[in-house]
């Protein structure tokens, strides 16, 4: 009798301490978790609120109770903003080894590529966020902006041309993608597809949104006076539109106005949007470009 009462204590014993194990286990986890949530939450508000210095203290306070992709993707986010770029591309490529199915690593990743112009590694990028995600307009328009610092940008225009008719042109960011689609058949001088395509985008577009004006002066039905003042109430349409002029006369090989065109979007543009990194791309093409024309002419004097 005595055995068994004791058996019975000893049971009960062990399933008093197999539960307090479990609480014992379960207690971190708990305090990780909403030590992770609330670091996270707080991150996420700087984020959006532009205060990336702040944004990036709170997710590594969230990153060290727990390893999470996105937290990591926000990080890389706000890196990028500060153009810490190795520090962005070392969170996102962790955040790609723990879900590599998610495409807004690839598309913050593809951005960070293109920011520190390395289009390749960026279109390899935005064509991997695509394959994910196939509506990520962001991912499409910032590859059509990527094409344009390729040496051939026409050769991939297919690829932005087919998203549009898949997405009946329907998104947001039709005209953006077409404009930029137009640039690369000029950059590549195709001016048949170039003319073709501003055609039916002027089809296919609301005619009373931006950029529609920009397709009636690719087609030489508005000049360029009258096209800068259906931008101009807006500082983004404006900036966007001077570096689509710039884009345009670099492309007809007029560099001097190209490189006015650029400097007005270095200096006004909004840093979040594709133009404003064409631009910066080809203002330090243009300006390498007079380095080494007067290291040459330098040399030259020296000779004589």
């Amino acid at each position: 009798m005595a055995s068994g009462v004791q058996g019975k204590t000893m049971n009960i014993l062990k399933s008093v301490l197999s539960i307090a194990v479990c609480i014992t286990s379960f207690m971190p986890a708990a305090q990780a978790s909403a030590e992770y949530d609330r670091h996270y939450a707080v991150g996420k508000d700087f984020l959006n609120r532009e205060q990336y210095k702040l944004a990036v203290d709170e997710f590594t306070q969230a990153l060290k109770a727990s390893n999470s992709a996105i937290a990591l993707v926000d990080r890389g986010t706000a890196y990028s903003e500060l153009k810490k770029y190795d520090a962005a591309i070392n969170d996102l490529n962790q955040a790609i080894k723990i879900d590599g199915k998610n495409p807004l690593a690839y598309t913050v990743r593809g951005v960070v590529y293109f920011r520190s112009f390395r289009p390749k590694q960026a279109i390899a990028d935005f064509d991997q966020a695509l394959a994910l995600s196939k509506d990520d307009k962001y991912a499409l328009v910032n590859r059509a902006g990527a094409y344009l610092m390729l040496d051939n940008p026409g050769a991939f225009a297919k690829n932005t041309i087919d998203w549009l008719d898949r997405s009946q042109w329907k998104s947001d960011f039709s005209g953006h993608a077409a404009c930029l689609t137009v640039l690369a058949y000029k950059f590549s001088k195709q001016p048949i597809q170039a003319k073709s395509l501003s055609e039916l985008s002027l089809k296919k577009l609301n005619r009373l949104l931006w950029p529609y004006s920009v397709f009636k002066y690719f087609v030489g039905k508005e000049d360029q006076e009258k096209l800068l003042e259906h931008a101009e109430n807006s500082t983004y349409d404006l900036a966007q539109c001077q570096a689509f002029l710039g884009l345009d006369a670099y492309s007809r090989g007029d560099v001097a106005v190209a490189r006015d065109k650029f400097m007005f979007v270095s200096k006004h543009g909004v840093v979040n949007s594709v133009e404003y990194w064409l631009a910066k791309f080809y203002l330090d093409k243009i300006n390498s470009v007079k380095t080494d024309s007067a290291k040459t002419d330098s040399v030259k004097t020296v000779k004589k």
